[in-house]
């Protein structure tokens, strides 16, 4: 829904889309997430601490 207050129409979306696509290829890369790990250490983290006081 973003797209639109970049391009001027739905169309141009898509034909974006489609050219960044055509040649793609997926590389899967097997291994652990260093981004996701990272991720769920700061949710840990947040959880963990105490709530602040009000003021």
């Amino acid at each position: 829904s973003e797209w639109a207050a970049v391009f001027h129409s739905a169309s141009c979306v898509g034909t974006l889309l489609d050219r960044l696509c055509h040649k793609v290829e997926i590389v899967e890369i097997a291994g652990e997430s260093w981004r996701l790990k990272e991720a769920n250490e700061r949710t840990s983290r947040r959880r963990s601490r105490p709530p602040k006081p009000p003021g």
